[in-house]
């Protein structure tokens, strides 16, 4: 393996495996004293998997499932969470 599929497959994992959860969290709990960052970052890791289960679900369901419709969805689900933590923040 060369040092660029090493570094995709990192980036993949972080991405697959925690932010969309973890930006989530942010959107449940908005203010920094509802959780603690512990806290915060282990279940950024549960719901991360869900999110990303039921994102493949829901695209295998409805239309073809490939690598770039699940990035797509994906990065979609995860701007969406934010968008939603910034509403509740009021800015």
């Amino acid at each position: 393996m060369d040092i660029i599929s090493i570094i995709h497959a990192v980036i993949g994992f972080v991405f697959v495996f925690f932010v969309p959860g973890y930006i989530f969290t942010f959107a449940i709990y908005p203010r920094k004293e509802d959780l603690q960052e512990i806290e915060r970052i282990v279940l950024g890791f549960g719901l991360s998997i869900v999110i990303s289960v039921y994102v493949g679900f829901i695209l295998a369901q409805t239309i073809r499932l490939t690598e770039t419709n699940l990035w797509v969805s994906l990065i979609f689900v995860t701007l969406l969470s934010y968008a939603a933590y910034r509403l509740r923040r009021g800015r």
